[in-house]
């Protein structure tokens, strides 16, 4: 959805999700926290890593917090991504631009 209409929210905070790297472009603009295990056994961590590689080489500045193995989190990154108060913080500090 971000990807179809990268301007319709403020930011964005994608858990455990990934994308097309060659359309990181469309999205270079937009604030985004990204979240994911790296032990996933369901989406793999790959996914999170190179679309923010590639939004990064693209000019983007993403946030990308990726939780290690040891952890066990697996496919559940969105319980600590949602008990991070920074984050939250941080998602009612963006403000859509007027584009």
């Amino acid at each position: 959805m971000n990807m179809e209409h990268p301007d319709t929210f403020a930011a964005m905070v994608p858990i455990a999700g990934g994308a097309n790297p060659a359309k990181a472009h469309l999205i270079n603009h937009v604030p985004i926290w990204a979240f994911h295990a790296e032990d996933d056994s369901v989406i793999p961590v790959s996914y999170s890593r190179n679309i923010i590689d590639a939004i990064e080489s693209d000019g983007g500045e993403p946030i990308y917090t990726e939780y290690k193995s040891e952890m066990n989190y697996d496919h559940a990154s969105w319980i600590p991504a949602y008990e991070n108060e920074k984050m939250i913080e941080w998602v009612f500090q963006q403000v859509k631009s007027s584009n």
